[in-house]
């Protein structure tokens, strides 16, 4: 929408459904091409507004420039905001394989990344922050009450875990 906020389109009140109408039609983006920033959806049939994020106050705001209309507002995402306002988004979800993928590349390993350099680093930025230089060598998550047992029973036989 040319860097207009949803709150500054739901403020113009009903008389701005006209003027979205007589703008250019684009198909709607993929979920993968990440081109969704901010979702909007008018359903003038149901008489439906669907938002895919909160914003505090925004339909104490406005509801009375929008009189007969229900307004869902949460963090649905984009594809959720979709399936919302009963738009197949068939053709626009991203494949599991494709979620695979991308998930892989956010919690892959860097091999140029340095925890310890980056805790210096934090640590003279902010000389409040408890951040210990080492925690990514020597923490280790804490077992649970059922992996303590197996790990006694197991030192108590000589058994090693099996990899």
């Amino acid at each position: 929408m040319g860097g207009v906020s949803v709150a500054g389109i739901l403020n113009y009140g009903q008389g701005v459904v006209d003027i979205l109408l007589s703008k250019n039609e684009h198909p709607l983006p993929k979920e993968e091409e990440d081109n969704a920033f901010a979702t909007l959806i008018i359903d003038l049939i149901h008489k439906a507004i669907v938002i895919d994020n909160s914003e505090f106050g925004l339909w104490e705001q406005c509801q009375s420039k929008w009189a007969g209309y229900s307004f869902k507002m949460a963090d649905f995402g984009y594809i959720g905001s979709l399936k919302l306002a009963n738009i197949n988004v068939d053709q626009l979800i991203m494949s599991s394989e494709k979620i695979k993928i991308t998930f892989n590349e956010l919690v892959k390993k860097s091999e140029s990344f340095n925890p310890i350099g980056m805790a210096e680093k934090l640590l003279k930025e902010d000389k409040d922050i408890k951040f210990s230089a080492y925690f990514f060598d020597t923490v280790k998550p804490e077992l649970t009450l059922i992996e303590k047992a197996i790990k006694n029973i197991r030192k108590l036989f000589g058994t090693k875990k099996a990899q």
